[in-house]
């Protein structure tokens, strides 16, 4: 019975609560809230309509109240349990957008006393969800499956929810509507071919998303049993399984195999072609020849064709007359396609990030520094002794076998000489890189707001900005430790080959690449970063005070202002140059921070009057007629105001007082120029200070130095292949982005960098999977129309996806196929193959939900068929036609 709310008996009961309306209405079966009358019912006092959401929300309050689960809590059975209980289900028709649904209930009949729950802790369990694996198990799985659930799906085929929108407002419903239930919500999405099931279980404290449960059996055609109802049994109680809710579906897998081509291999200097830098780098360091070719990674290209719930007496043709099912009809079949390539061993960026992990990890090992190391490098090679390491301090006991000591032990003077060669020219490259901006910049035309989220987000990382100084020098080191056997001794030749670089520069008062000549040391990049633009501010203070003529060091004038003398109306004030706030960087300002408050309040006083006293002799210098009024007009104009009552301006009060310091400094202070007094910032002392210091970072604290940067560069390179990325790439990418990001203002979190290391390893892998599909799928003509569709087929393929092929592409992919793995003179036939394998695969729907894990790839079977599956009529066909 249909329950119809009218206007009038809403009248009556307006005094009643809202459990109470409630009440009345859970005794009703079938909940109908698309009555034409409906959207005057509420306008009352300061109610509005109710609008779809709240009328949605209403009905499942409704249902869920009638059937007593609205406060219903989750629990999990052990296997004496599961054998124990049946499935009953209850279920409820509503009306959702002029289209019908049902919304069922399933749970256990409990005849028998339980004798105990509990939840499954196996490492399974962290499996048993589709799509994607996670490390957390939701509290409504087990071993044995889903124990209760709530699942909403289309009456008939074409009330279908097939919107994702409507899918969404559906399931916000579901999730707003007034009840506590925490049972999970299961709705099925998509069209009737394949049951894609959302869904979500929310707590008091938490929610949890899920996506797709399925269930596949594995065992091939010949050795299934003859009796369907078998296959389910060793997951299900039989009882819970109607028979007409099995869905026999057969799979035809055809094989293609790439032929050996010697096109097919490259080395990642040209696979990341695209950036500038590191063919440079590749080239100085000879790795185009050196590097061990990459064979193709693609195994092999497979085809699936699909026949879902087809009626007995059309079946047995089809399975007659193999050969001909390329050319069936195209709504009597699915196509899909997939890649399978072979294992990815090792990746380049990932190999010298786990290198320089695995270092930074026994940094505390290093504690020598890199100039001593190569002191002893170039002491012990003339004199051929090896009695101790010439790397590891003497506390340390290192084993004379040991490789690493051995690796000083073996390496040669020539090749040390040769290598600080190459040093000055990748330095020498990687100074010109920066100083050309038009080359680092990323050439990417997917400007969409996800792009620039990530590269905002990357931007804001405690780190050097994007293809700076410190991010090449890092990475050039990454790269040498990661490929050179020596690599360590040639980092340190680098690191001092790098800090001669900087000094020349300092002593010929030539400004670093890529950084602001006048800005101040950034906090919020790294420390490394920070030390390098401190290096700058020192060239330009150096500049600043090196060529002066005679007038400039006498006045110290800069430009004339618009501001008349106060005694000589007729001459103008000329602007000071001034001396520079000191700059600092993060470490040494925190440090001044503690000695500002350690010190007395006198000191504090003398030290801030330091700055006011300079500004003042340097404007007397500049200006021989000034007085304080001009200073104070120029310096502070807060303090120089109208008088109201003379209408004259004049000193405010606090500079007018007779113990005014600023007053008394001015008195005090002599008309000398900053070129002749003494500087607050000494650039030479600063410079060597930094210097020195980078200078005598041991190896081990070099590593740390340059950790975040180079795990930024490489991030960075992968970033550059954006427009690449599939949509579920570029959520990971999102993800990747955020948590590097929040890790470089974390010191020593090792974990979080292993767990950034892993998304780049997947990532990375990814895109070397497109490599490989664009170099095939796009060396051949293809019709401008048809480029943006073989870009989806890539971006899924390259995530080891099946894709679906859309029955309007079938002829573009048997073009493909033809032209990419057969040769003209192959006389290659589409329509004449032999298929590699066929699979028969039995589902179900409506039954028990249980979700399983398989190894390979994630495959959805689940179908209402339209016919009743005689399984009289299939047994005998099975003891009749034996398919291997």
């Amino acid at each position: 019975m249909n329950y119809n709310i009218n206007e009038d008996k809403f009248c009556i009961e307006e005094k009643k609560s809202f459990s109470d309306i409630l009440g009345v209405s859970i005794s009703n079966d079938s909940i109908n809230f698309e009555n034409n009358n409906f959207d005057g019912i509420f306008e009352m006092e300061d109610f509005t309509n109710l609008t779809q959401f709240e009328r949605i929300c209403f009905t499942f309050e409704v249902i869920l109240r009638k059937w007593n689960i609205h406060n219903k809590k989750v629990v999990n059975f052990n296997e004496v349990n599961i054998k124990k209980c049946r499935w009953i289900k209850k279920s409820s028709k509503f009306v959702f957008k002029e289209k019908n649904y049902i919304i069922k209930y399933y749970c256990p009949e409990m005849n028998t006393k339980l004798k105990s729950i509990n939840k499954l802790e196996s490492l399974d369990c962290s499996k048993i969800l589709m799509n994607k694996f996670y490390n957390n198990v939701p509290s409504f799985i087990n071993e044995f499956g889903i124990v209760e659930w709530l699942f909403i799906c289309p009456e008939s085929e074409k009330d279908i929810i097939s919107n994702k929108n409507d899918l969404i407002l559906l399931m916000s419903c579901l999730e707003s509507c007034d009840a506590n239930c925490t049972l999970p919500f299961i709705v099925q999405f998509d069209a009737s071919s394949k049951h894609i099931f959302y869904g979500f279980q929310k707590s008091s404290f938490s929610k949890y998303e899920f996506k797709s449960c399925y269930l596949k059996t594995t065992k091939t055609y010949f050795k299934l049993p003859i009796d369907i109802k078998n296959i389910f049994f060793e997951n299900f109680k039989y009882d819970t399984v109607d028979i007409h809710d099995i869905l026999h579906t057969c799979e035809i897998e055809y094989s293609y195999l790439k032929k050996k081509n010697k096109n097919d291999k490259f080395t990642p200097s040209n696979f990341y072609d695209r950036n500038e830098f590191l063919n440079q780098l590749f080239k100085i360091l000879n790795y185009k020849n050196e590097t061990e070719e990459i064979n193709n990674l693609i195994n092999e290209f497979k085809l699936f064709i699909r026949f879902d719930g087809m009626p007995y007496n059309d079946k047995d043709d089809w399975l007659k007359n193999e050969n001909d099912i390329l050319l069936m009809e195209k709504n009597s079949s699915k196509w899909f396609c997939q890649t399978e390539f072979k294992n990815i061993d090792s990746q380049f960026l990932t190999g010298i990030l786990k290198q320089y992990l695995t270092f930074f990890n026994t940094s505390t090992h290093f504690n020598t520094s890199i100039q001593d190391i190569l002191f002893n490098v170039n002491e012990k090679l003339n004199k051929k002794k090896f009695t101790n390491s010439i790397f590891f301090s003497e506390s340390i006991k290192i084993d004379s076998n040991d490789p690493m000591d051995l690796l000083f032990k073996t390496i040669t003077i020539k090749e040390i000489r040769k290598f600080q060669a190459i040093s000055k020219e990748i330095i020498q490259t990687i100074f010109n890189y920066v100083k050309n901006p038009s080359s680092k910049f990323n050439k990417n035309k997917c400007y969409d707001d996800e792009y620039l989220f990530i590269k905002k987000t990357l931007k804001n990382s405690k780190t050097g900005p994007s293809y700076s100084i410190v991010e090449l020098i890092s990475l050039t080191i990454g790269i040498i430790i990661y490929k050179e056997k020596n690599g360590i001794i040639f980092s340190c030749l680098l690191w001092n080959e790098f800090l001669n670089f900087l000094q020349h520069n300092f002593e010929n008062c030539k400004y670093l690449p890529g950084i602001s000549k006048k800005q101040h040391p950034e906090f919020g990049h790294s420390i490394f970063q920070q030390n390098i633009e401190l290096l700058q501010c020192c060239i330009y203070s150096r500049k600043k005070w090196k060529t002066l003529n005679d007038y400039q060091i006498k006045y110290g004038r800069d430009i004339k202002s618009d501001i008349p003398l106060y005694h000589h109306p007729n001459e103008y004030i000329f602007i000071p140059v001034l001396q520079d706030k000191i700059p600092q960087t993060e470490e040494t300002f925190l440090r001044e921070i503690e000695n500002f408050v350690e010190t007395n309040s006198d000191e504090r006083h003398i030290n801030q009057l330091s700055f006011l006293t300079s500004d003042m002799s340097a404007f007397k210098a500049a200006n021989p007629k000034c007085c304080f009024k001009d200073f104070i007009r120029w310096h502070s104009p807060n303090d120089w105001i109208l008088n109201n009552e003379n209408k004259k301006y004049e000193l405010s009060i606090r500079m007018s007082g007779n113990d005014n310091i600023w007053k008394k400094t001015w008195d005090k202070s002599k008309p000398i120029s900053i070129y002749k007094q003494k500087k607050h910032f000494d650039e030479s002392e600063e410079w060597k200070k930094t210097i020195d210091k980078l200078k005598n970072l041991t190896f081990g604290e070099m590593i740390q130095y340059t950790l975040p940067n180079i795990f930024k560069s490489i991030i960075q390179i992968l970033f550059d292949n954006f427009e690449i990325f599939s949509l579920q790439i570029k959520k990971k990418f999102r993800k990747l982005s955020i948590t590097f990001c929040q890790c470089t203002f974390q010191i020593g979190k090792v974990e979080v960098y292993q767990n950034i290391l892993n998304e780049i390893n997947y990532i990375e892998k990814y895109i070397e999977k497109d490599y490989h599909l664009r170099r095939y799928f796009f060396n051949y003509f293809i019709n401008e129309k048809d480029i943006s569709y073989i870009e989806y087929l890539i971006m899924g393929m390259a995530e080891n996806g099946i894709i679906k092929i859309e029955n309007n592409k079938r002829n573009l992919i048997k073009y493909l196929i033809e032209k990419i793995f057969y040769d003209q003179n192959d006389n290659f036939c589409f329509s004449r193959q032999i298929p590699t394998s066929k699979r028969y695969i039995f589902s179900f729907y409506d039954a028990r939900i249980y979700v399983s894990f398989s190894g390979d790839e994630t495959r959805i079977y689940s179908k209402m068929p339209n016919s009743y599956i005689n399984i009289k009529k299939l047994e005998d066909n099975l003891n009749k036609n034996q398919y291997p």
